[in-house]
This record gives C-alpha cells, structure tokens and sequence, in this order.
C-alpha cells in the first residue's frame, strides 16, 4: 500500500492494469499467461519451426530438431528440386575398350569407334569372322552350343 501512495506508484499501477485485465475481458484466459517454457508470449521455437530437406530423392518437411537426425541420414536441406543433377560426363571407345561401330557415351550421344578390315563384322564393339566365331556365327549374336560339340564352320554352327 505505500507505493500506491506515491505519485509513481499510482502512475505504474494504472497503466499496467488495462494490459493484465484485458485477455480475462475477451474471454481468453490462457493468452494472459506468458509461456514458461520459452520465457515470451507467442513467440515460435526454432526447433517447431519446420524445414524442406531432400532425402533419397524425396522431397520431405520436418521440424528443425530432426535437423541432425537428417543429414547424418544423407539428406540435405532444401527441396530435391533444389539440388541440381550431377553433370554427365561422357566415356569414350577406348574405355569400352570398343574397336567399331556405334556406342552410346552414356549421356545420350552415340560415339563411332571405327570400321572393321575387309572380311571382318562388326559386333558390340568387336570386330570378329563371323564365319569361324563361335559367339557370333553366321551374324551378330547367334552362339553355337560348344558343350554338345558344335563349332563354328563356314557361318554355321555343326557337329565337330
């Protein structure tokens, strides 16, 4: 009561009273209460507040304390169409060990490797006789059954 009784007493008094009675006048009981987890009246955490993070491919969004959780998991922040693809890098004959013809580079062009000598076909990369190959007999692909004693001879694949 005597620091009602100063001049500054009543002035702090008075000025306080409108705000402490206010939230009970609009019915809102809860809203006059500060939080005392986080020490202010509607103010939002960092860690509630959510984040995009990009995860094997999909796009997620999680609360900012899962943040550690995700990134030791491999993901990374943002939305997956944030993060821009690798670039391409192109291989080339001699890595695929291909002597001729047409192969793909791998980023959607087709290399020529070269032509095979006169008497030679070309298949996968290989330059082979199709006449006396046992993989590639008579054309590309057609494999003779070496276990049951078939060869090879002049494109086609007979008995030895």
């Amino acid at each position: 009561m005597a620091e009602l009784q100063t001049r500054r007493g009543m002035l702090q008094a008075g000025a306080a009273l409108p705000l402490a009675v206010l939230p009970f006048l609009q019915g809102n009981e809860a809203a006059a209460k500060p939080d005392k987890r986080r020490g202010r009246i509607g103010a939002e955490h960092w860690n509630k507040k959510k984040r995009f993070y990009c995860l094997n491919g999909e796009t997620i969004r999680r609360y900012r304390r899962k943040q550690g959780t995700l990134l030791a998991m491999g993901a990374t922040l943002g939305k997956c169409g944030d993060v821009p693809p690798p670039p391409c890098v192109p291989t080339t004959c001699e890595a695929l060990e291909a002597i001729c013809g047409p192969v793909p580079d791998g980023c959607g062009v087709t290399l020529q490797c070269g032509i095979c000598s006169r008497g030679l076909t070309c298949c996968s990369g290989r330059c082979v006789d199709t006449q006396t190959d046992n993989n590639n007999c008579g054309e590309c692909g057609t494999v003779c059954d070496v276990a049951n004693f078939f060869e090879c001879s002049v494109g086609l694949c007979q008995t030895g």
